[in-house]
């Protein structure tokens, strides 16, 4: 449903209007999907305007088995050819994570070992907390960068994202990072005096933020893009968890229940398998051992432990014990993110 309901903003329902002349593509990452060699039955089809975003070697032989092609890859983050270093070949996108790294592929795009239809780096905005890209907000990363950008050849497109989580730091702080960001491309394609030709934007969506982000924020800024950056071609919206998140979960068993006291469930799994539990509160669903039957957790006042002997493990905050909840019992916690 999310996904048909993607595709029917793309196709004119509010974001092309304020995109007007360039192509709007949405990314996903790799390393939640499901392995599948049938790329008639990938419901993110390249045909309608999704590109897999790969981090990693094995991400991008992944893509290959779902029937896309090397030319339709997005590549970013700092582990593109781990494990085994440098693969030549053709890329839609390549967006570097540091200055050594543009270095380096610039190298490559020199010597024809790389082909990019768009080269450029990950900017990594002042208050924006995030580990990715090349630090702009100092002047010496600045100006690294722009050095760099100038001395491509003359016909390497340019390209420039920006990563923001904006299921934690909120729609409002992260259309802020957005307009930093298309204030920094414009300076940036300003010195190098070239056009910036591809814009990324990364969120990292949770399921239920995506497509409110879509149709508003992203919608916005995206008309923003058109009218004040000339020469753009591709906007590329990564939908971070969007459309894995809801397709996994967590199944832990009841290791113990306690209603003396203090109304607390002791599950075997932990916050090494949960590491946002404390920050996203996961829909949690109950399997009776005595009628398999699948139940939702309604709102309560017992807590969920993990199993390790850590303070922070706590699973879930208040949440109602079942009557019948049982050791030996399935909890499974919905809405799993890496």
């Amino acid at each position: 449903k999310e996904t048909q309901e993607a595709l029917a903003v793309m196709r004119g329902q509010g974001i092309r209007e304020g995109l007007r002349s360039p192509h709007l593509s949405i990314t996903w990452p790799l390393d939640g999907t499901v392995d599948q060699s049938d790329a008639d039955a990938n419901p993110l089809d390249p045909r309608f305007g999704f590109l897999p975003r790969c981090t990693s070697r094995h991400e991008t032989e992944t893509a290959g088995r779902l029937g896309y092609a090397a030319s339709q890859l997005v590549l970013s983050g700092p582990a593109k050819f781990w494990p085994g270093g440098f693969q030549p070949g053709r890329v839609h996108t390549f967006f570097c994570d540091s200055l050594l790294e543009l270095r380096s592929i610039t190298d490559q795009i020199r010597r024809g070992s790389l082909i990019a239809e768009y080269l450029g780096a990950t900017l990594r905005l002042a208050g924006t907390e995030s580990r990715f890209g090349i630090p702009v907000s100092a002047p010496a990363g600045l100006a690294g960068l722009c050095s760099l950008l100038a001395d491509l050849p003359a016909s390497q497109k340019i390209g420039l994202e920006f990563r923001a989580d904006g299921s934690q730091i909120g729609i409002e702080r992260w259309s802020q990072s957005g307009r930093q960001f298309l204030k920094l491309a414009r300076e940036i394609g300003s010195r190098i005096g070239r056009p910036i030709a591809c814009l990324g934007l990364g969120g990292n969506w949770y399921s239920e933020d995506w497509l409110f982000a879509l149709k508003g924020a992203i919608a916005q800024w995206s008309g923003r893009a058109a009218d004040e950056m000339f020469g753009v071609l591709d906007v590329l919206v990564d939908s971070g968890e969007a459309f894995s998140q809801p397709a996994r979960c967590v199944i832990t068993r009841v290791l113990e229940v306690r209603k003396e006291f203090v109304q607390e469930v002791v599950v075997d799994a932990s916050i090494r398998e949960l590491p946002r539990a404390a920050h996203f509160p996961h829909r949690v669903v109950w399997r009776s051992s005595n009628d398999l039957t699948w139940r939702s957790i309604r709102p309560g006042r017992a807590t969920i432990l993990g199993r390790l002997h850590l303070e922070a493990d706590i699973l879930a905050r208040r949440v109602e014990i079942p009557d019948d909840l049982r050791a030996g019992d399935l909890l499974a916690f919905r809405d799993v993110t890496d």
